[in-house]
């Protein structure tokens, strides 16, 4: 709809891989050059999975930027509904300073009891770091790195805080986050802050080199009933080579 700025998507699919599924799911929604307004229909997700969310994007303040989304799941992929009625999640992220030299993001996450939608934010894509958590040492509840460290820290029944600094370090750029996290459900967490510093670099055409520390400070809560236990930490190469 070109002359209104509306959008209308439809998403449908099937799987048989494993099991046969099948997938369909709508999105209404409108954008200047200043916001942006969508609407969300999960009709069919994984198994018997439903929902309806609704998310913006809004240009403020000068060049700052807010993203939102709200989600609402109504039934499991089993068919039933989540206990305690409709389940929910919710996203923030905005600018809160935004210079050339430097920027600073906030976020706000969190998922209540029983959210669950598989292929979503709350579940995405990684590789684990760590190939034997056992052997490096690392408790029950440690979060893959990468699940945090290259992936929005939405975690299932969890509020996230979090802020991210940009600047330049050098002639590197650099950037900071700091995560704080803590269950709706009231349930111990073993890690509960979470920090990541890394910085980038152009060395040839078409080639940057990336440096990242990541780091997950111990709880060593007495209800984990866990022997004391160390921060879990990890330091990441990486060599992106563009065609």
């Amino acid at each position: 709809f070109a002359r209104t700025n509306l959008g209308l998507d439809l998403f449908a699919g099937g799987s048989d891989y494993l099991y046969t599924d099948s997938y369909m799911a709508f999105r209404l929604s409108r954008e200047t050059d200043r916001w942006l307004l969508g609407l969300n229909y999960l009709a069919n997700g994984t198994g018997q999975e439903r929902g309806w969310g609704g998310d913006g994007w809004w240009k403020y303040w000068g060049e700052r930027e807010i993203w939102a989304e709200y989600a609402r799941q109504t039934r499991l992929a089993d068919g039933t509904k989540p206990s305690g009625g409709d389940a929910y999640a919710a996203l923030v992220i905005a600018d809160l300073c935004r210079k050339p030299e430097w920027s600073l993001r906030g976020l706000w996450a969190k998922a209540s009891r029983g959210y669950d939608v598989n292929y979503s934010t709350l579940h995405p894509y990684f590789e684990d770091y760590v190939a034997d958590p056992d052997e490096a040492g690392l408790v029950s509840g440690y979060i893959p790195f990468e699940r945090w460290m290259r992936c929005v820290p939405v975690f299932p029944e969890t509020e996230t805080v979090g802020l991210t600094l940009r600047l330049k370090m050098g002639s590197w750029p650099a950037e900071l986050s700091y995560y704080k996290l803590e269950s709706v459900t009231g349930a111990p967490l073993a890690y509960d802050r979470l920090w990541t510093v890394s910085v980038a670099k152009a060395v040839a055409r078409g080639v940057t080199l990336e440096l990242q520390y990541g780091r997950e400070e111990a709880t060593n809560d007495s209800r984990l009933q866990l022997p004391p236990y160390r921060d879990a930490q990890v330091l990441v190469g990486r060599i992106a080579v563009g065609f």
